[in-house]
């Protein structure tokens, strides 16, 4: 199954759209309302829409993955990024998802930095 990817409110819904032009199933918190929501919510509409969160926030997501793990709550993949230029963050992402599947994210954190 194609990874289905939600951008955090700190990334650029630009990227989102990108995304879709060639393919990519993205959406932006902005694009779907969910800005001025905290964190758990950002992961819940997240887990709901079978979506893995792409964040620069490490810290809160981190807590949030471990809140899952502890409650046998299962999510969609939290894929970390550092605050880079979208061209960055837009090809990492493509390189991404040519080379994983859903499956491979379910419940995992990673670094977008290892998708060069």
């Amino acid at each position: 199954m194609q990874i289905k990817l939600y951008l955090n409110e700190n990334l650029s819904d630009e990227i989102a759209r990108r995304l879709r032009a060639v393919g990519v199933d993205a959406v932006s918190s902005h694009e779907v309302g969910m800005d001025t929501q905290d964190d758990y919510a950002q992961m819940q509409f997240a887990v709901l829409h079978g979506r893995a969160v792409v964040t620069i926030n490490k810290k809160d997501f981190n807590r949030i993955h471990a809140h899952y793990q502890t409650n046998g709550w299962e999510h969609w993949g939290i894929i970390f990024s550092k605050d880079l230029d979208l061209v960055i963050i837009y090809r990492r992402l493509l390189k991404l998802v040519s080379e994983l599947q859903a499956e491979d994210l379910k419940n995992e954190r990673l670094r977008l930095h290892d998708f060069r």
